[in-house]
């Protein structure tokens, strides 16, 4: 069982300590804070290190790559939400660097796996309620590279199909640098947690995850399954990861929610959800995330014990 915990900041000797304490058997964080002097310590403590690698993702693609910022159906550029700016999936540039970068850390790091964060097309799925929702991206990389390979107006089944397409080729393309470097690293991605008829079959049409189709070369799914982030029941948590599981017949491990936003997550809640995020198929959890749950000491203990009870 994968008792995972993810984190936002960089580590430090306390933190390790915590996470020894804590039972963790997996910890996630972003590439650029795995050095050997804190991954060696924890992966000689039996602690498999993943790097969270974010793809399609930040403000700084904006400014780089102007035309990476994602156009939607109208014509109209998308504008941060929350923090988050979403990248076109098809600029040449972003693609092109983000495989330069991602060769770079399977060969220099010293990882057990490798998540790609923000694999997908823009969206802000924590916020969605209710359609419509908007959809990207129609701008000239995308409309000119669609009509190459597909021709047509970018609609209905073969543009949902083709959108699904960009996604599982980058992903395509990481399994290749893994390969090629003769590492065992696993390959997993953080998938958006809708089923496949939500929102009108959004997980394909909006987000461009065809899980069945990203099987074929991912090893992992850590499913984004934030209860309070999206409004959702508890029991929400265990459907999902079923669902998924289903769908590709591969691990499937749900990310927990520890902090208390939008509104606070009790301590009997938090010790629910963990129940529900391990039953069935489940392969195991990640807590998300360890910063938060190091400022919660009833939420430690509970996890402490989930943990230590479990092999």
């Amino acid at each position: 069982m994968i008792k995972g915990a993810f984190l936002v900041e960089p580590l430090t000797e306390n933190k390790i300590s915590k996470i020894i304490d804590l039972g963790v058997n997996e910890i996630s964080l972003k590439w650029e804070y795995c050095n050997e002097k804190h991954t060696d310590i924890l992966r000689n403590q039996g602690i498999k290190v993943y790097a969270e690698f974010s793809v399609f993702v930040h403000e700084e693609m904006w400014r780089k790559h102007p035309g990476s910022r994602p156009i939607d159906r109208s014509g109209h550029p998308m504008e941060p939400v929350n923090g988050y700016y979403g990248v076109c999936p098809n600029h040449p540039k972003v693609r092109e660097e983000k495989l330069m970068t991602i060769a770079s850390v399977i060969e220099n790091k010293s990882i057990d796996g490798l998540w790609l964060d923000f694999i997908r097309y823009p969206c802000h799925w924590e916020g969605v309620r209710t359609p419509p929702i908007a959809e990207y991206c129609f701008c000239p990389n995308c409309l000119e590279k669609y009509e190459k390979e597909v021709g047509g107006t970018p609609e209905g089944d073969k543009w949902v199909t083709w959108k699904c397409e960009q996604i599982t080729g980058f992903v395509k393309e990481v399994r290749k640098r893994i390969e090629i470097s003769g590492k065992s690293i696993q390959l997993g991605i953080f998938a958006v947690p809708w089923f496949d008829d939500e929102y009108g079959g959004a997980i394909r049409s909006i987000i461009g995850q065809d899980f069945r189709a990203l099987s074929s070369y991912v090893d992992v799914f850590g499913v984004m399954a934030y209860q309070k982030f999206t409004g959702q029941p508890i029991n929400w948590i265990s459907d999902i990861v079923e669902a998924i599981d289903r769908t590709t017949g591969k691990s499937v491990v749900p990310l927990v929610q520890s902090m208390d936003r939008p509104e606070k997550v009790s301590s009997d809640e938090f010790e629910y959800s963990i129940g529900m995020a391990i039953k069935g198929s489940s392969k195991g959890m990640l807590i998300f995330h360890l910063e938060d749950l190091l400022m919660n000491e009833d939420k430690f203990k509970i996890l402490q014990q989930v943990f230590n009870s479990c092999g």
